[in-house]
């Protein structure tokens, strides 16, 4: 079974005119610890697209940041690690 991903709608706020003008540097919110957590702009690319397609899988996932980014500017491995940082953060949920 292929993982599926949300965005905890605590998480994160999605300000589209503000986030290009911060050059889409945000923060996340951990609501559990009430902690913030800095992202940068492939970060918030990720959480943007899980938000905007709930339940996506892994693969589509890669499939639409591909879309977004030239080739190169990032790797599978280091989505892979940010989602596992995310789900600590328990600003998403994996099924």
């Amino acid at each position: 079974m292929k993982k599926k991903y949300w965005v905890n709608p605590r998480g994160v706020i999605f300000f589209p005119y503000l986030d290009k003008k911060n050059r889409y540097q945000t923060v996340v919110y951990n609501h559990i610890q009430d902690k913030l957590t800095k992202i940068g702009k492939l970060g918030y690319f990720i959480l943007r697209i899980i938000d905007e397609n709930p339940g996506i899988e892994f693969e589509n996932l890669l499939v639409k940041l591909k879309a977004l980014f030239e080739a190169g500017t990032f790797e599978a491995d280091s989505v892979g690690d940010f989602l596992s940082l995310m789900r600590e953060e328990n600003v998403i949920r994996c099924q």
